[in-house]
């Protein structure tokens, strides 16, 4: 990809990013879900500053549980794609100027995520494999090591599961991390926390295998089904499905340590829009209707 394209690539993701945080980060500002410890994902409530929104009002008749998982995601992506796009904007400036060598510019890397037409494709094993980043791949190395010293070929369907298991229990014992060693003001444990973030990594390890499961049992019918939308449709329903009872492993967690009791941007123009002001978001704390 040359400097200029991978510049119009890395600030369209800048620019989505902040829109999706924004988005967002305004619900999870009204949402009592991500700030009151033991309630549900499906209960229901009604934000009078959401209702007086049309963008946001339409959003309150939909399933909670689907609402506030697709807030789950759709913040875990802008944060992880910001990230990667942001910092890395000057460097194909310095790289243009001859200041930055090309074997470090971003620009000569394979890029951050892949096609997201693999879900649709592939359910989980296409949203892990093939769209959501690789930078954690090496974690399924001990995985195919072992099916290589063991005599089962890596392409076999023994072979990607031994791998997948490598890559999803290290991938839950990595993100353990995220849990600082002694919370504050928590009703779980550290250990508690860790356990539900590592669970949700190890949950598609379960995933996974019932995909494998269930295309093994009807694979003559799938070799007509997959070129069409319809399969698709179907495919991306059971991945919505699947995170919509793994992902709250990661904010029950989250919410306890407080995430969203902080502002994540500067300003925000959704806020705005949806009759606040752009700068609330800068001092913003949840605080229960009375």
């Amino acid at each position: 990809m040359t400097r200029t394209k991978f510049f119009q690539y890395a600030f369209f993701l800048a620019v989505q990013s902040f829109v999706i945080l924004d988005v967002t980060s305004t619900w999870a500002r009204h949402d009592p879900y991500f700030h009151t410890p033991g309630m549900s994902m499906d209960d229901p409530w009604q934000d009078a500053t959401l209702q007086r929104s049309s963008y946001f009002s339409l959003f309150q008749k939909l399933p909670p549980r689907f609402l506030r998982t697709t807030v789950l995601a759709g913040q875990a992506y802008a944060c992880i794609t910001q990230g990667g796009s942001l910092p890395i904007i000057p460097v194909i400036g310095l790289n243009a100027m001859d200041l930055w060598p090309d074997e470090w510019s971003p620009h000569t890397w394979p890029i951050f995520f892949g096609p997201f037409s693999a879900v649709g494709k592939k359910g989980l094993r296409g949203l892990w494999g093939t769209w959501w980043h690789q930078t954690n791949r090496y974690l399924s190395t001990p995985g195919h090591a072992l099916a290589q010293a063991v005599g089962i070929p890596t392409s076999s369907t023994p072979g990607y599961l031994m791998q997948v298991v490598s890559a999803f229990f290290l991938s839950g014992v990595m993100h353990m991390g995220l849990i600082p060693p002694r919370p504050r003001g928590t009703a779980m444990t550290a250990m508690a926390m860790r356990i539900s973030v590592a669970s949700f990594f190890w949950a598609q390890i379960l995933g996974i295998g019932i995909e494998l499961l269930f295309s093994k049992l009807i694979q003559n019918v799938l070799a007509e089904l997959r070129p069409s939308s319809f399969w698709r449709i179907c495919t991306l329903l059971w991945v919505m499905l699947w995170l919509s009872y793994t992902l709250p492993l990661l904010a029950i967690p989250f919410r306890e340590l407080g995430y969203w009791k902080q502002p994540v941007l500067p300003i925000s123009i959704i806020n705005r829009l949806s009759g606040g002001d752009c700068r609330d978001m800068l001092e913003v704390h949840y605080k229960p209707d009375d």
